[in-house]
């Protein structure tokens, strides 16, 4: 199983997730049968407001499982259409978040959560898009 977390910066398993996944600059891409944590562009890092196409960085090496601070319904409806599981990430970097899926379990994303908009405020929580840091090391 592949499970997918976007983040700012590529700091291997300590990398921070990003507040929304469309604007992150990285997707790490944790391979849970290899062991391997790949590094993945975000290639549609500038798309329009709901235009994220959360698929194009990845190729055919679509994840099973992305883990989310935020992220828009657009891209939310395209992943689950295309039969990602979408999570809701309850920590701060990939390592505690992977730990908390395998102990426990974290909860789906849903429509409810998504964001409306960029820049907004939701649910307390920023949902805007950052740019300006490097994928790899």
């Amino acid at each position: 199983m592949k499970v997918c977390l976007p983040v700012e910066m590529d700091k291997a398993l300590e990398s921070q997730v990003s507040d929304h996944f469309g604007s992150a600059t990285c997707f790490m891409v944790f391979d849970e049968e290899s062991g391997e944590l790949k590094p993945h562009e975000n290639t549609n890092i500038d798309h329009e407001p709901g235009q994220c196409n959360p698929l194009s960085s990845f190729g055919e090496n679509i994840p099973d499982i992305v883990i989310v601070k935020g992220m828009g319904a657009g891209a939310l409806k395209k992943l689950m259409e295309a039969g990602v599981k979408v999570f809701r990430a309850e920590a701060d970097t990939i390592k505690e978040n992977l730990d908390i899926l395998t102990s426990r379990g974290l909860l789906r994303f849903t429509p409810q959560d998504a964001c409306s908009g960029h820049d907004h405020q939701n649910n307390n929580e920023s949902c805007g898009h950052h740019h300006g840091h490097s994928c790899s090391h």
